[in-house]
């Protein structure tokens, strides 16, 4: 076999593999034996083809298997076919990020919609890594040794990398955290940073060779990165299943997230359980190549199942989050319709009823004054106590007037902002950001209040159905003078032949009712800000 000057084949100079750590170069020289001429026993198999899968198999942790051709096939196809299954188990985990990073920005009231961006970023380290076990090879054919070993370790970083992204992810999941256990959140990064500092000091020092050096790495990385971290994060789906998602009656999103958790679980024995065989307790004992000589299959191909299955109740989940915001955004269209019919009936118990029953006591009165006058005392009382009975029929008919009209007449203008951003859901679609810069001399009348509160209430809301943005910034303050109320998102803005809808024709009466503008800057892509400037009379009058 041709090899590259220094280098030798099943040496580190080539990338002889620790599990999956830079293959060696001979596999993809690609050696296969004459036809015919496959190994008798699933033991003699691995005895030639191991080193393809990483490392020896062990000789008296597992008992070998009689001898059976359908298995030793069956163990040739594997080994002829790596490349094609390590790819498709890189390409697994590619898709797992790839499927978060393309879904989860659609917006859901669960906080593990926001979670998943570490999951997401697990998926894409780790399948890096899968694939450098196929592009190192190749590399080491014509690199120098130096260059060779520098992808063998930058691949390895990946692994750890990725697993750290795996238990980030779990940790968040069980987020927010009591007190004492605040400072769990570091977990991933303290438990990396030991792990890195290990492999770069001592293991470095007291391996025998650079080979033995990346398996052991390796090994380590799975053992107290890899297992760890996929037991937190099947732990914190199951938690999020029974926490967060039972109470919406959701059973579909339940059941996927379980499937999540379970699939995780198993993970956590294929991958950090089932390492390459190496000096480090319990891959001693238990291995990947042990698994391969008892079954006849490596545990790659169990991995790739496990990662499907956690690809497919990944997507699934991510899909009805959507849909579930897609129901609460109804449910607000419902209450904005709501609100509006409440609007009506006060107003029309105001300018209808409320006046009827003034003018039927002004009758009264007139009544009671002329029979008190004419010395018809039985009378008089009686229309006295009518004129007490509409008097109280008044202000029934305004508190009630007062309760459908929904205003924050008893409460601080920044109360009722806040109260306004509660009930547009914003806060739970995307990060909002509240900025108040009014003094607390500056006390707002209740008419101006509610026009200038029902415009930001339009705004949020309009930005919560519509926008689809990721941040969103409100701010009220006052400037000498004058009044400003801004809303700004990031979100897709309105497109270039937008025609303005009932909401907005709106806003532009209210703002004009108070003496001010409301100026729309918006641009397809780049979001929008909404701006409502009055002068600061006109909220005090």
């Amino acid at each position: 076999m041709a090899t590259h000057a220094g280098f030798q084949p099943g040496s580190c100079a080539t990338g002889r593999p620790a599990g999956n750590i830079a293959p060696d170069a001979e596999l993809n020289a690609g050696a296969v034996r004459p036809a015919g001429r496959l190994p008798r026993g699933i033991g003699a198999r691995v005895g030639l083809e191991a080193r393809r899968w990483g490392g020896l198999a062990p000789r008296r942790a597992w008992r070998r298997r009689p001898n059976s051709p359908m298995a030793d096939r069956l163990a040739m196809l594997f080994a002829l076919n790596r490349p094609v299954v390590v790819f498709a188990y890189g390409l697994v985990f590619f898709v797992l990020g790839l499927a978060i990073a393309m879904q989860s920005r659609r917006h859901s009231r669960l906080v593990l919609a926001r979670r998943l961006t570490w999951l997401s970023a697990f998926g894409f380290l780790h399948a890096l890594h899968e694939w450098g076990g196929l592009f190192v090879p190749i590399q080491a054919t014509y690199l120098p040794l130096v260059a060779t070993r520098g992808l063998v370790v930058l691949q390895l970083a990946l692994l750890g990398a990725s697993f750290a992204c795996l238990m980030q992810f779990g940790v968040d999941l069980f987020r927010p955290l009591p007190g004492r256990w605040a400072r769990v959140r570091w977990l991933a990064l303290g438990v990396a940073g030991a792990w890195a500092l290990s492999v770069t000091t001592w293991m470095a020092s007291a391996a025998p060779s650079f080979d033995a050096w990346t398996r052991d790495a390796e090994i380590l990385a799975r053992l107290t990165l890899g297992f760890p971290a996929s037991c937190l994060a099947a732990a914190g789906l199951w938690r999020r299943a029974e926490g967060l998602v039972v109470p919406l009656n959701d059973a579909r999103t339940r059941r996927w997230l379980r499937t999540g958790a379970a699939a995780l679980a198993g993970y956590a024995v294929a991958t950090g359980l089932l390492a390459p065989r190496g000096g480090i307790w319990p891959s001693m004992l238990v291995n990947a190549e042990g698994i391969e000589a008892a079954f006849g299959v490596p545990v790659v191909v169990f991995r790739s199942v496990l990662g499907l299955v956690l690809v497919v109740a990944v997507i699934r989940t991510v899909d009805l989050f959507n849909v579930e915001t897609d129901h609460r955004l109804d449910a607000l269209e419902e209450s904005r319709i709501v609100a509006a019919e409440r609007e009506r009936i006060a107003r029309d118990l105001h300018d209808r009823t409320l006046q009827a029953v003034y003018a039927a006591g002004l009758t009264v009165s007139a009544c009671y004054q002329q029979e008190h006058g004419a010395g018809r005392v039985e009378v008089a009382e009686r229309l006295d106590e009518t004129l007490r009975v509409l008097d109280h029929a008044l202000d029934e008919l305004r508190r009630h007037i007062k309760e459908l009209h929904g205003a924050p007449l008893h409460v601080s203008f920044a109360d009722g902002l806040r109260d306004a951003l509660r009930q547009s859901a914003l806060s739970s679609l995307a990060d909002v950001d509240v900025h108040m810069d009014i003094p607390p001399s500056a006390e707002f009348r209740p008419r101006p209040a509610r026009h200038a509160l029902a415009i930001a209430s339009e705004a949020l809301s309009n930005v919560a159905r519509h926008a689809h943005a990721r941040r969103v910034e409100l701010t009220a303050r006052v400037d000498g003078d004058r009044f400003e109320l801004a809303v700004v998102d990031d979100g897709r803005g309105f497109p270039r032949d937008f025609v303005a809808g009932y909401g907005v024709h709106n806003m532009h009466e209210r703002a004009g009712l108070l003496h001010g503008t409301l100026d729309i800057q918006t641009e397809p892509g780049r979001g929008t800000r909404v701006t409502l400037r009055l002068p600061l009379a006109e909220m005090q009058r």
